[in-house]
C-alpha cells in the first residue's frame, strides 16, 4: 500500500500510525505540491482520500456509533482548532479566538 502526501500535512499521521498499530506495510510517498492525501490499496482498484476511511482501513476497524461519534467530533472539533493553533503559530501571533476554541472544544469533549 501507498500513502501519497504533501510534505508537512498532519493528516497523513492517522494512516501512518494505523499501519503501525495493524503491523502493516506502507509506503510513503512525500510529495512538494500541495497534493490531496490518498491511500492507494495494493491489488485492489481502491483510493481513499479520507485519511479517517484510510485509518479504519488499515486498522480492520468495525463502524460502531461510539467509535463513528470519536470520528465525527475529531473532525468538527479537534482539527479545526489544531488548525486554527497552526496558523496562530505561523502568524507568530495567539489569537483571543483559539484561546476561546480551546476552551469550548475541551468543554465540549468532557461532556461526551
Amino acid at each position: 500500500m501507498f500513502l501519497r502526501f504533501s510534505k508537512g500535512d498532519p493528516g497523513a499521521l492517522k494512516p501512518v500510525l494505523a499501519a503501525e498499530l495493524a503491523s502493516k506495510s506502507l509506503q510513503l510517498d512525500s510529495l512538494e505540491a500541495n497534493f490531496r492525501p490518498a491511500l492507494l490499496c495494493d491489488g485492489e482498484d481502491l483510493e481513499l482520500f479520507s485519511m479517517n476511511a484510510a485509518s479504519c482501513y488499515l486498522l480492520g476497524a468495525k463502524s460502531s456509533p461510539e467509535f463513528d461519534r470519536w470520528l465525527e467530533w475529531e473532525a468538527t472539533e479537534l482539527s479545526p482548532l489544531i488548525h486554527l493553533h497552526v496558523v496562530s503559530c505561523l502568524n507568530k501571533k495567539e489569537d483571543s479566538a483559539v484561546k476561546l476554541s480551546y476552551w469550548i472544544v475541551s468543554l465540549r469533549w468532557r461532556t461526551h
